[in-house]
């Protein structure tokens, strides 16, 4: 059986979930909901969830599934997009280290394409202009530790810098990198055919990264504003072509999946010791969020306390 796997968390799913109905595959994600969704900080793990099959650290998430967080039921994407599908949405619960994640879908899928919208996977881990790396980082090496037994695993990046964070130029010096040591596989991409089912995604589910993908498609290019106009993103023609990567040679280029991928840390662990070393993520951000602070203050104080240096990078 075939996984596209959502990454990054977020909205990430939608743009997976149109890769997997064109590959005929199981979608499946990280359950990590930006702050606008839930109030708090960090992923979401299996015992949030209501309504959901099966166990940690793999879990099915049904149309009606809810996680509760600080009291309050949320309606997580996962099943958002279920119920557009009418299937189940794979889960994983990211309290376990990536070997146990790894072992679990393992015994269920025989092939993995991991999904990242925007090019987070493609960073070091330390760039001044990165927000979201810790999702993306852990679920590489998930990946990583899937293909160590036996699982043919591949990571497919769309809509490259549609979420405002590293730039185009910046994400193609690293694509080039992957290119020269051979960690390039080729493409997949989407249509006009594919609008419509990512359309009623997009309405119904909370992403802007796979909105631009779809406005893309559309035909709008240029500079977009995202966040509320805190940041933009550029899209053209090339937004919803996936770029395929082997895990191994990312690995190499991602200092932070790297480091989860040595210690096999779990991502709550990862963000912790992460901090110690240096690198601040999306999981400190949130902190400042739920502690008060605007998240614009929020974000440009993870960006001031980040200490990390990327080693080598293009």
């Amino acid at each position: 059986m075939r996984l596209v796997f959502a990454i990054g968390g977020g909205g990430d799913v939608v743009s997976a979930a149109v890769l997997a109905a064109k590959l005929g595959a199981e979608t499946g994600l990280l359950p990590w909901e930006r702050y606008v969704v839930d109030p708090e900080p960090g992923p979401l793990l299996r015992r949030d969830f209501l309504g959901a099959e099966g166990g940690s650290p793999l879990f099915v998430v049904g149309p009606d599934t809810r996680a509760v967080r600080r009291g309050r039921a949320i309606t997580p994407q996962g099943a958002c997009v279920s119920s557009v599908l009418g299937r189940g949405v794979y889960a994983i619960s990211p309290d376990e280290p990536p070997s146990a994640v790894a072992k679990a879908l393992a015994s269920k899928f025989d092939k993995i394409v991991g999904v990242d919208v925007g090019g987070d996977v493609l960073a070091c881990g330390c760039e001044p202009d990165l927000h979201s790396p810790l999702a993306d980082s852990y679920s590489l090496a998930v990946l990583k530790r899937a293909e160590d037994l036996g699982v043919d695993v591949e990571v497919a990046v769309v809509g490259l810098g549609a979420d405002g964070e590293l730039s185009r130029d910046y994400l193609m010096r690293r694509i080039s990198a992957l290119l020269a040591n051979g960690g390039f596989l080729g493409y997949y991409a989407l249509d006009p055919s594919d609008s419509g089912i990512l359309a009623e995604l997009v309405s119904r589910c909370v992403t802007e990264a796979s909105r631009n993908v779809l406005r893309a498609l559309r035909g709008e290019f240029g500079e977009v504003p995202i966040r509320g106009g805190s940041r933009s993103a550029y899209i053209d023609v090339f937004t919803p072509v996936f770029l395929r990567f082997r895990p191994g040679p990312l690995v190499s280029i991602n200092e932070v999946a790297a480091l989860i991928y040595k210690y096999d840390w779990n991502i709550l662990e990862a963000a912790a010791e992460l901090r110690e070393m240096g690198y601040t993520t999306e999981y400190d951000f949130e902190r400042y969020v739920a502690q008060g602070l605007p998240p614009s203050e929020a974000l440009a104080r993870a960006k001031a306390e980040r200490r990390c240096v990327c080693n080598g990078s293009p």
